[in-house]
């Protein structure tokens, strides 16, 4: 599991870049000094820091579950899957090492708040035991993941300009919703679902009651955008070496 704490900053939009941008065999940053060297037993060296071939196969396997939940089929997108996976890492290692060099800190009282939040969704019966042992990692070692995650997260904070969302932004949205389910309703009718009907009745809330939701996932959407470019930025003056 290491690294997979950390992770979460970069996976969604790395993953997004790779469904938007379509796999034509290049490098997200197109820089001089990245090199391709399969000879290299690790998967890849950002600036002198390894990425290990063991941390790579977990990350694969971890977005061929995001591609699942973007309704993708995995199975056939192992090369982009592959370049998805070592881009979130190097992407990973990279906010990384700019939060070290910033000297972030982060207290032990954030980090034993945080941990005991996510302890808590483990209560019942013995699923915090298993999930130690199913990711082989120890409580200390949860914490130190979690204290970089944090410590990335600042960095982000600190280094990241985000656009706010705009009402005009949010009603835009709305009523592209308010197509969709249109469209999709449609197609259930002419398709004889039997469940067609009852789809037909259902109704997105107003745009009041929905607005604050709306704006929610646009907020979240301009984040990724942003950090997505602020690592690219990264990646373009990086010395990265990549060998999967």
């Amino acid at each position: 599991m290491k690294k997979v704490l950390l992770l979460v900053l970069v996976a969604a939009v790395t993953l997004l870049a790779a469904c938007s941008s379509g796999d034509d065999g290049k490098s997200s940053s197109g820089d001089s000094k990245e090199n391709k060297d399969n000879s290299g037993k690790a998967a890849a060296v950002v600036n002198g820091e390894e990425i290990t071939q063991k941390e790579f196969e977990s990350n694969v396997e971890s977005v061929k579950q995001q591609y699942k939940q973007f309704g993708m089929d995995a199975s056939k997108q192992e090369d982009q899957i592959n370049k998805t996976a070592i881009n979130q890492l190097i992407g990973t290692e990279l906010v990384m090492q700019k939060a070290e060099e910033m000297d972030i800190k982060v207290s032990d009282k954030e980090i034993n708040k945080q941990f005991e939040e996510m302890k808590k969704q483990y209560k019942e019966n013995d699923q915090w035991e298993k999930f130690l042992e199913k990711n082989d990692m120890s409580q200390e070692e949860i914490k130190q993941e979690m204290k970089k995650s944090q410590k990335a997260q600042k960095y982000v904070d600190k280094n990241v300009d985000v656009p706010e969302v705009t009402d005009k932004e949010a009603k835009e949205q709305y009523e592209k919703m308010k197509e969709q389910m249109k469209a999709q309703q449609d197609a259930q009718k002419e398709e004889g679902n039997k469940d067609g009907q009852k789809a037909q009745q259902q109704q997105l809330g107003s745009f009041k009651e929905m607005k604050d939701q709306i704006k929610q996932q646009l907020a979240s959407q301009k984040q990724s955008e942003a950090v997505n470019k602020h690592i690219e930025s990264l990646r373009e003056k990086a010395d990265v070496k990549v060998n999967v």
